[in-house]
């Protein structure tokens, strides 16, 4: 006699492939397996052998603009500062100080005003006094014009006879070791001679003598330089617009510049 039995469904889930259902880890490998035979790696070799004219040619080029880049950029300096303001107060010794003062703090209005200090009258001329900036010296290059700060090879001592000469450059062009060709123009009248460097040179605008310094030598020989002798005016506004002082710290009473 048969026998029958009921078939009752169950709420398990079902673990993939065991009613027929491909596994997850099956999909991957179909992948893997149809994703190799896409990549023709013969004319991958193929386009990237015709395109190496070109990766050089990008790298070569990149290379070229940096060396350009830092052979012709002028070279910037900066020094920089930090000024710490303190401040005696006898009322502070006596204990008239507020109470709400701690001892030695500057609010910022004091700070900005010894920043207005900084930058007064009375600090250029004492910085004219102390720094060459009277008379600035250039060397003319193919594509720049660098200053020879503290790096020229002459040096000139000048007394102006005319003031028109102020600001207005000044060539020198190095002949040889013991000659050199002076030649400007001002006020429309051309000026140029050659001299020795022991010569006291006088023309109708100033005064002057040229004497070669430390870094002077033959390979100089047939270099343009020039040399500006700057009025008051123009070294106070160099010195204002590179000139910054700014509080770096108000409960440390500090200032950068």
């Amino acid at each position: 006699m048969a026998t029958h039995k009921d078939f009752t469904p169950t709420d398990e889930p079902q673990a993939p492939g065991t009613l027929g259902m491909p596994s997850p880890a099956s999909f991957a490998e179909e992948d893997e397996d149809d994703l190799l035979p896409e990549i023709d790696f013969h004319t991958l070799f193929i386009v990237i052998q015709k395109s190496v004219i070109w990766i050089i040619l990008l790298l070569a080029l990149c290379v070229f603009a940096s060396f350009m880049f830092l052979r012709y950029t002028k070279e910037v300096f900066e020094s920089k500062s930090i000024i710490k303001i303190d401040e005696k107060s006898d009322a502070g010794k006596l204990g008239l100080s507020p109470f709400d003062a701690k001892p030695g703090n500057l609010n910022v209005s004091q700070l900005s005003g010894e920043i207005e200090f900084i930058k007064s009258n009375m600090i250029f001329e004492r910085l004219v006094e102390t720094m060459p900036l009277d008379i600035s010296y250039y060397q003319i290059g193919n594509i720049l014009t660098n200053e020879q700060y503290k790096i020229s090879p002459f040096k000139v001592q000048y007394e102006v006879l005319n003031p028109e000469i102020y600001n207005i450059p000044v060539n020198i062009e190095l002949e040889s070791d013991k000659r050199y060709t002076l030649s400007y123009a001002v006020g429309g009248k051309a000026f140029s001679k050659e001299y020795n460097y022991t010569d006291v040179v006088t023309t109708p605008d100033f005064i002057i003598k040229t004497t070669p310094t430390s870094f002077f030598n033959k390979g100089m020989f047939g270099l343009p330089f020039y040399f500006v002798v700057n009025s008051e005016k123009n070294i106070k506004e160099y010195v204002q617009s590179n000139l910054k002082a700014a509080i770096l710290n108000a409960d440390a009473n500090t200032i950068s510049v």
